[in-house]
């Protein structure tokens, strides 16, 4: 699916964070549908445009509850909850750099630092 994709809106395989993130923000016949139609006959920071908006608007339908929630989630699967969180797939290179694994630590400092903050912005201060 994402090689169509890709090949369709003519992303090289070397834009490796584009296509990291249409694999991870892209999951419906739906959003392939919408990101093929917006981006057609664009270039590749049209994707990235149209990614950046799309990441916002999973952030804003996905954010937690309150903290409550999001610790009792990282407790069960810090990875999913941590991508939820930032809407972002997160490899072990990217966990290696959060020094703290203290899920109320974290959840206050994503909010102090507004809710579209990406993983790294976060591990830089978490």
């Amino acid at each position: 699916m994402i090689e169509e994709i890709i090949g369709e809106l003519g992303i090289t395989s070397h834009a490796t964070n584009v296509i990291d993130a249409i694999s991870f923000l892209i999951t419906t016949t739906e959003d392939i549908a919408e990101l093929k139609d917006v981006c057609r006959h664009g270039d590749v920071q049209s994707v990235n445009i149209y990614l950046i908006e799309k990441r916002k608007q999973k952030v804003s339908s996905n954010k937690f509850i309150n903290i409550e929630e999001f610790v009792c989630r990282y407790n069960v699967d810090p990875i999913g909850t941590l991508e939820r969180l930032c809407q972002e797939r997160l490899d072990s290179n990217k966990l290696s750099k959060l020094k703290s694994n203290d899920p109320v630590r974290i959840y206050k400092i994503h909010n102090s630092r507004g809710a579209y903050t990406r993983f790294m912005e976060l591990a830089l201060f978490a």
